[in-house]
């Protein structure tokens, strides 16, 4: 937060160092809330079950927007039908297809995008995850093993290999995290999803080159990741919040496809230094 407010005053774009704050500041002032904030054991497990619900609601839908309905159905509410290149003047997309194929629409729910649901399904399924090893009550164990399955489906719907990176590598650090961890309790979280994603996979076996091998979407995120490196080469003390990443679209775009080279790119090798410390703290 720190070294934002000194580019802030090194930045004479006030419009782009507050779009810049906005995706890389307001994640550490809500982290920071919650981390003071006086909740009791009460109003935490409240605030647990509501987004859970909402979890539910958000899923759910995504499944049947990607399965089920109609492409253009969104376009009822605003969104736009297909967008494959972020344009500020136009709606949020309802629909993104894989790597242009026009064959089915990944699952985006109400996020405009496959990367950001796929986030907010990451994060859902670690909370689902924790409830349900931590829960006595069996119909709670068993509705949130109902929504794990559901949140593993859109995760993999989504078709974004960095999101099934990342719950690859949930997987791989539960034995690190649980407390008096054991295989049966591993199984059983990850047997399920193993299945699920193998059922939808076979569902689609026509396409798995298509799925997995993508390259020009492959070859476009290593191009931009190396010109994000290239970029903290280049600049070493940063370019100023909004300069990479979603803000940078309404400004000069600059995407690095990966928030770590962003948050270089932005604040500079010590602000880069500085956000990996708190993710270890």
């Amino acid at each position: 937060l720190a070294l934002g407010a000194i580019f802030l005053l090194l930045n004479d774009n006030f419009s782009q160092w507050i779009w810049g704050a906005r995706f890389t500041l307001l994640p550490f002032i809500v982290l920071l809330i919650f981390q003071f904030l006086p909740l009791n054991p009460a109003k935490t497990e409240r605030l647990i079950k509501i987004s859970l619900v909402v979890a539910f609601i958000v899923s759910f839908f995504g499944l049947i927007h990607a399965t089920l309905l109609p492409q253009e159905f969104m376009t009822r509410v605003g969104y736009t039908i297909n967008r494959d290149i972020w344009d500020i003047k136009s709606a949020i997309a309802s629909c993104q297809y894989l790597e242009h194929t026009k064959e089915f629409c990944r699952a985006t729910s109400t996020f405009g995008g496959p990367s950001r649901y796929g986030t907010y399904l990451l994060l859902m399924l670690g909370l689902t995850g924790a409830t349900l090893l931590y829960s006595k009550s069996r119909k709670i164990r068993i509705a949130l093993g109902v929504l794990s399955l559901l949140l593993v489906a859109n995760i993999f719907l989504t078709f974004s290999r960095s999101i099934w990176i990342g719950l690859i590598a949930m997987l791989i650090a539960l034995p690190f995290l649980i407390p008096r961890f054991s295989f049966k309790t591993f199984f059983k979280i990850a047997l399920p999803c193993v299945a699920v994603f193998v059922i939808v996979l076979l569902l689609n076996y026509e396409s798995l080159e298509v799925i997995f091998k993508r390259a020009a979407s492959t070859s476009e995120h290593f191009a931009l990741m190396k010109e994000g490196v290239e970029t903290i080469i280049a600049h070493p003390f940063g370019l100023g919040l909004g300069t990479a990443g979603a803000a940078s679209v309404r400004f000069e775009k600059l995407i690095t496809e990966n928030w770590f080279l962003q948050v270089g790119v932005e604040r500079g090798v010590l602000g880069l230094i500085v956000f990996l410390g708190a993710l270890l703290m």
